[in-house]
């Protein structure tokens, strides 16, 4: 289950949504049996392929600003929930992956107490890496 703690801040200058093409996992009797799976790392086998997923490719698709709807969702209702968080980390260390298990510690202890948990784990994160100039109010 993935329970993405975002920042709440509405900017009104940004538009509310955005279309994108996104790739979705196309249905396989295979997968009542065997779980999909693709190797990240170059794999040569004669008897097993790097994937055995197959993508559908989709046009256009709306993704909705969430920001200021946050209580709209619940684990519940929609399968997911946003939940907010001041971390003791500051944002530049987010980057340095020996800093970042401070948030992550932070993260399962939210985690833990909102679910109602016995054991939270965060066994694997990304940070995504975007390049904004304050300047220009552009981003790469």
């Amino acid at each position: 289950m993935s329970v993405p703690l975002i920042n709440s801040i509405v900017d009104n200058d940004k538009p509310s949504s955005v279309h994108a093409t996104l790739y979705f996992l196309t249905k396989d009797n295979l997968f009542i049996t065997e779980k999909p799976y693709a190797f990240r790392f170059p794999f040569e086998s004669e008897h097993i392929p790097q994937t055995n997923m197959k993508m559908k490719r989709e046009e256009s698709i709306q993704i909705n600003d969430m920001r200021g709807k946050e209580l709209s969702f619940s684990i519940e209702k929609t399968g997911f929930e946003i939940l907010s968080h001041a971390s003791k980390l500051p944002y530049e260390d987010f980057y340095n992956a020996e800093k970042v298990s401070v948030y992550l510690r932070e993260l399962e202890s939210v985690l833990k107490d909102h679910l109602k948990a016995s054991h939270v784990e965060v066994f694997r994160h990304g940070v995504s890496v975007v390049l904004c100039s304050r300047r220009s109010g552009t981003c790469k």
